[in-house]
């Protein structure tokens, strides 16, 4: 037996495995890390949220031109698109939120942005009741570790079995996707607007896990990391917005039911003091959005969809709409007492969804 020739055929096969996964998963790109437009391929990604903590990093060094940056949770990260920005502005921006950030991690992308991209201008930073009210160093050590390693990380999205394996999901959901349960997407191919059979007990879900939002909250926030920050950002000649992230009143009412409704006006009076900001996070028509399995503008009570993230931006960079308002120290105690009313008049209006909630808050959750 000619050993020679076996083990050159085993490595040639072997190489050309290599070289088909290099090839599927870039043209694929299942995880929008790559500069290709959206095809056929990948008009659906449903692995796009897979390694956010590495794809977003190695993402960032393909983007050019970029202007602004989106950073926060993935509140931000759903509900933000960037070809919309890029229409009404004229403008790249890069979305560089992933979810369950913290402050330190969200602090690291700015600065790893700033790096890559020095044209950037603006930060439109997210600043959340229930992650933002006392604000710490943490752990960034999962961010520093790809950033150390650039040949692995591209290895991971080119070569490894994770990637192969989106780029076939991708694949074969672009190719089988049902049009009567998905209805919108972005044109990054994620998902946006859905019909849901389980929304009821998505919400519930969603319900439960902040059911603790607002307990054992101090009696005012620490926000001296978050003020630190835009300082520095403002000396390098970077402007920053402030952003609270809407959630459904569903959430709201969560907090009032906690006896924190208090604190989250105390959070506004003095993030205001910081600099204006802008605020979504109160009752609106939006927020008290009916639950069905079509809604529009939720997914589950925490994350808002595309469409009401268009009407976000269009009230920050085009001050167009009747959505969301500029928080100042001179509004701020007007629209924190506007609010409060209308969160009051909500549950006058929903004693369903009050009861609901309070059931959740003392019993968890129980499927069935």
């Amino acid at each position: 037996m000619d050993y020679k020739k076996y083990n050159i055929r085993i490595l040639s096969v072997l190489a050309g495995v290599l070289i088909f996964s290099a090839v599927l998963n870039y043209f694929v790109n299942p995880f929008n890390v790559f500069p290709q437009n959206q095809s056929v391929l990948n008009r659906v990604r449903p692995a796009l949220k897979r390694q956010e903590r590495l794809t977003k990093q190695v993402a960032l060094r393909s983007i050019k031109d970029c202007d602004t940056i989106f950073i926060g949770t993935s509140r931000v990260d759903f509900s933000l698109p960037e070809d919309y920005y890029q229409k009404i502005t004229g403008k790249k921006a890069a979305n560089l939120a992933f979810e369950k950030s913290n402050f330190s991690e969200q602090k690291y992308m700015i600065y790893k942005a700033l790096k890559h991209q020095p044209g950037i201008k603006t930060v439109l930073l997210e600043v959340d009741f229930d992650f933002s009210y006392c604000l710490k160093e943490s752990d960034t050590s999962s961010l520093e570790n790809y950033d150390r390693d650039g040949l692995h990380n591209y290895t991971s999205v080119l070569l490894s079995g994770d990637a192969l394996s989106a780029s076939f999901k991708t694949l074969m959901k672009s190719f089988g996707h049902n049009k009567k349960e998905y209805k919108g997407y972005l044109q990054n191919g994620v998902m946006a607007v859905y019909h849901n059979k389980n929304i009821d007990y998505k919400f519930d879900e969603t319900i439960n896990q902040y059911k603790n939002t607002g307990k054992g909250y101090a009696s005012a926030p620490d926000l001296s990391l978050l003020k630190l920050l835009i300082k520095d950002l403002n000396k390098q000649g970077v402007n920053v917005v402030l952003c609270l992230q809407p959630m459904h009143t569903t959430v709201y009412e969560v907090v009032n039911q906690n006896g924190a409704w208090d604190k989250v006006e105390i959070f506004k009076k003095e993030l205001a003091k910081i600099q204006p900001f802008y605020d979504f996070y109160y009752p609106s028509e939006y927020s008290n959005e009916e639950i069905t399995p079509d809604m529009q503008y939720f997914f589950e009570a925490s994350h808002c969809t595309y469409l009401l993230g268009e009407k976000i931006l269009d009230k920050i960079f085009l001050d167009k709409g009747g959505y969301g308002y500029l928080v100042r120290e001179d509004n701020v105690d007007v629209l924190n007492k506007q609010h409060r009313r209308e969160l009051e008049k909500w549950e006058k209006e929903n004693p369903q969804l009050v009861e609901r909630v309070r059931r959740i808050r003392e019993n968890g959750l129980k499927r069935g």
